[in-house]
């Protein structure tokens, strides 16, 4: 088990008014948040994994249905 030290003599050290001006870019922030939270997905017949998965279950219902006379 690993052991942690806690600092408390240490005051936190604050970033600088430039540093914090500098990042205040809030059209960056919401596009990235909009990028993380709605990620594009690509329709199920363009991605091989899933078209190849529709494809068999599609075949195994057919083979159902024919011989399930």
């Amino acid at each position: 088990m690993k052991k942690y030290r806690l600092n408390k003599d240490k005051k936190p050290s604050l970033p600088s008014k430039e540093a914090m001006e500098k990042q205040k870019d809030f059209g960056k922030l919401f596009h990235n948040y909009e990028n993380f939270t709605k990620r594009p997905k690509k329709p199920i017949y363009k991605d091989p994994k899933y078209f190849f998965f529709l494809l068999i279950i599609i075949a195994i219902v057919y083979l159902i249905s024919e011989f399930s006379d």
